[in-house]
């Protein structure tokens, strides 16, 4: 082709490829258009913020924080950095503003149902719409829907101002002719765990936290659409739903509901009204598999459709079925305090779970995943979500469906009274309803509890007497609770998900109380507040233990770029230790139990030692009660922040050596030997589904000398699910007369009589651990291939801690004890040349 032609046929070819994209992009913009006009919401972005009257904007991320978009900006330091908390706290004390601009067309200016909705504003917030005040927003979890029809403009100009959340409480406390207990928390529908908390700094952050939507519903379409887990009549498979429809007149709908758990499709004609109705349907289910607890079964789950015939609105459901109750029946000792799913008794393994971070817009979906799957690993069947944060998304608990984990869920109160009237009330009745809505599909929900220990703040922490309260007085605030707690929430699960139980608070009764450990769920912080030994943890086993714990450090890794320097008594390292008497009552312990050893990273270890020691002897006494104890729920599962917590999993979820521990004492069989009155006893539970046939061995080893194990006894026996056997093998105090604690460890161990393989391995010794004569030990580690490992000690070894200095190698197991001679495999995630370890034999004071 000659030149001139070949640039001829170019320029004609770029021309009509430029008409086509022309006509593509004329075709995407009336398409968005349509979608915009015909109810798909959509999402505003290009937002700024500034302190009000400063002048200066700058880019905002939202959902975002006037703390994380000032921290972009290199405005503040980063407060998890040492006491750089002190510095930042004059951003709370501040107002500030976000704004942004948005075009609207003619069609969408003339729309008779226009609106915007605000997912969640944190938390005193004013609302402009070019310059019109149209919203006055005061609570963090509740979605605020504004009707903007005739208000919008070409150009639009939107503004959220943003006021300080302690001085709005400040005068709503001034109102008042007493003082509340706990400061000014309580007046705001806020996160209270941002006040700060024994493991968690202050930080009130102040900004737009969820998504905010421009919508354009359609005159007709579907809002909502929730089916009860709960099967409708026992065990008939009819599921109860409601529909949610929005109209804008008088007219008939027709519902057409799809799932592969329905025998066919559903058709329904039904007459609305203007406004926003709730439909109420029966579905009959064909051949569904129900939802099970992690170790009781697959958590089988059905995703539903509900969608209006002859439009494009519709909406999705997906749910799992399953017969859930709170059981609490009278008995000798006073009266139950369980869960029965399914019409079986479960022992309820679990945790309570806090927010994952100070600053919830940031949190990934990958992080609830991991906190959820990791709760499964570790053999638990329940996660408790605590009433001091916040209402988790609902990624989270489409998760907990997913794998099985059911949820008790605290409704937004912590330790602390409320200071009542029809406002405060109302605005939480919106709130509660809003949650119980969204959250009330799930099959993974168990039970909502009104607050968490604020009854027993009232009746137990000597509020009445360090405020001096008159007798009106304190009549006014304990009438006040009342109304809230035991009858404004109660009354709305009742109406909107009356087949699930309601707690008014928990721990039901103080754990200073006898009737904790008699009936309804027990808090039991004899063994952290009253530096009680963790013995105690045995004598004081309640009918269900929703709370108990002790602090552990967490590894050195987590403290990179966090304290200047690894020294215990540095102001940076002593920063990220909230409880005020929180080093002193670990080193407390560590006294009576391991010894306190000098340098950083020794203590670390020690710290993580003790925290699963005691910790095992929680547990195992909780599941060797059962079925007097019907649940175990240590404090606390996770971090928000680099600390030294409660937790079994840090704030970047990596394990401590009590993660190790609970996924063994949270396994579905759990056998272990202890000590009473008349001697060594051997106890098994079998928490699984099917019967349990095994071989129950007890024997002891030297620490101080490689010899042959000392049999003791074996019995075969055989477990039926849900079952407690004691005294499987009983050893009496007479016959160890003359043996010296100080060098024997008793191994318990489960032989499957089927397969001879080795089930479960407890170890127990009669003395403290730093009283036990160990050798110095050699382990060797070696590599199998790029995720296994083969561990093999000469001597009895206990505690084995495996470890990379930068954090980055996690494990399948860890601290464990190895016999000599034995043989361990267990898998490992990162470099192989990066791992360490040490063991207690070779660091005991």
């Amino acid at each position: 082709m000659p030149l001139e032609s070949y640039n001829r046929w170019q320029r004609s070819n770029m021309l009509r490829m430029s008409v086509q994209w022309k006509w593509i992009l004329w075709g995407v913009f009336f398409l968005l258009l349509h979608l915009h006009s015909s109810g798909q919401p959509f999402v505003l972005k290009d937002w700024s913020f500034r302190e009000v009257a400063t002048g200066t904007w700058r880019k905002a991320q939202v959902p975002g924080c006037t703390y994380t978009d000032l921290m972009y900006h290199r405005q503040i330091p980063d407060p998890y950095v040492g006491s750089m908390e002190n510095k930042v706290q004059w951003v709370a004390e501040k107002t500030w503003e976000y704004r942004c601009a948005f075009a609207s067309n003619r069609r969408q200016r003339e729309a008779t149902q226009a609106e915007l909705v605000f997912k969640g504003l944190d938390t005193y917030a004013d609302v402009y719409l070019n310059d019109s005040l149209v919203l006055s927003a005061d609570n963090m979890f509740r979605t605020w829907t504004v009707k903007v029809s005739g208000l919008l403009k070409k150009k639009n100009h939107l503004r959220v101002v943003f006021h300080p959340v302690s001085a709005r409480a400040a005068q709503e406390a001034s109102a008042l002719r007493y003082t509340l207990p706990e400061g000014l928390r309580c007046f705001t529908r806020k996160a209270q765990y941002h006040y700060g908390w024994d493991w968690a700094p202050r930080l009130l952050s102040a900004g737009i936290w969820q998504p905010v939507l421009l919508n354009f519903p359609q005159e007709i379409s579907l809002q909502a659409f929730s089916i009860d887990p709960q099967p409708y009549d026992g065990r008939a498979l009819v599921a109860r739903a409601s529909v949610q429809v929005r109209s804008t007149k008088d007219t008939v709908v027709k519902l057409i509901v799809e799932s592969e758990a329905l025998e066919a499709f559903l058709s329904l004609e039904q007459k609305v009204e203007a406004g926003v109705q709730t439909i109420q349907l029966l579905l009959p289910l064909k051949n569904i598999r129900y939802w099970n607890p992690n170790g009781k079964g697959k958590p089988h789950v059905y995703p539903f459709t509900c969608r209006l015939a002859g439009s494009t609105s519709s909406v999705t459901c997906t749910t799992g079925f399953r017969s859930l109750e709170l059981v609490q029946e009278k008995d000798e000792y006073g009266k139950s305090f369980g869960f029965r799913v399914n019409r079986q008794d479960i022992f309820a393994r679990g945790a309570n779970l806090v927010p994952p971070d100070m600053f919830m817009s940031r949190v990934h979906d990958s992080v609830y995943h991991g906190l959820v799957l990791k709760a499964k690993a570790a053999g638990m069947n329940m996660l408790r979500v605590w009433g001091g944060g916040v209402y988790l998304p609902d990624i989270f608990y489409d998760y907990c469906d997913r794998y099985g984990i059911l949820v008790w869920q605290d409704f937004m109160f912590a330790c602390s009274m409320v200071p009542g009237g029809d406002a405060f009330r109302e605005n939480v009745r919106q709130e509660a309803a809003e949650q119980v809505q969204r959250l009330r599909h799930h099959p993974c929900i168990a039970l909502w509890c009104g607050n968490n220990e604020s009854d027993e703040g009232w009746h137990n922490w000597g509020w009445q007497k360090q405020w001096n309260y008159t007798p009106a007085d304190s009549a006014k605030i304990w009438n006040d609770y009342l109304e809230l707690f035991e009858q404004a929430l109660p009354a709305i699960v009742d109406s909107l998900d009356p087949q699930r139980s309601y707690w008014p608070s928990s721990p039901s009764k103080g754990w200073g109380r006898k009737e904790s450990l008699t009936e309804g769920d027990c808090h039991y912080w004899g063994v952290w507040w009253g530096m009680e030994r963790f013995s105690m943890y045995k004598a004081k086993t309640g009918r269900f233990m929703s709370e108990y714990g002790f602090q552990g450090l967490p590894d050195l890794s987590v403290w990179k770029g966090y304290v200047d320097t690894l020294d215990l008594s540095s102001a940076s390292f002593l920063h990220h230790q909230k409880h005020p008497r929180g080093s002193e009552t670990i080193n407390h312990a560590l006294q009576h139990y391991f010894g306190v050893p000098g340098d950083i990273r020794t203590y670390t270890y020690f710290s993580q030692l003790q925290q699963a020691y005691g910790m095992k002897e929680a547990i195992l006494a909780h599941r060797g009660r059962s079925p007097y104890c019907r649940g175990s729920l240590f404090w606390q599962w996770n971090d928000c922040w680099p600390s030294i917590s409660w937790s079994a999993l840090d704030v970047h979820q990596r394990p401590k050596l009590f993660y190790h521990q609970a996924k063994h004492s949270m396994d579905t069989l759990l056998l272990f030997t202890t000590e009473d009155e008349k001697g060594l006893t051997t106890v098994a539970h079998n928490d699984g589904v099917e019967d349990v046939s095994i071989t129950v061995r007890l024997y002891c080893v030297r620490t101080d000398t490689v010899v042959e194990p000392f049999g003791i006894d074996e019995q075969r026996v055989r477990l039926k699910p849900g079952q407690v056997l004691r005294d499987i093998i009983r050893f009496p105090t007479h016959q160890m007369t003359r043996m010296d604690t100080s060098n024997l460890v008793f191994v318990t161990e489960a032989i499957d009589n089927f397969t001879f393989g080795t089930l479960f391995r407890d170890h127990y010794h009669r003395c403290l651990p730093r009283h036990l004569q160990l050798q110095k030990a050699g382990v060797k580690v070696q590599r199998i291939d790029d995720q296994s490992l083969l561990l093999i000690a000469d001597v009895f070894t206990y505690g084995v801690y495996l470890y990379a200095d930068d954090g980055q190698v996690q494990f399948s197991d860890n601290g464990f004890h190895l016999l000599p001679g034995e043989r361990k495999m267990i898998s490992y995630e990162g470099d192989f040349s990066a791992i360490r370890w040490t063991c207690y034999n070779n660091t005991q004071p």
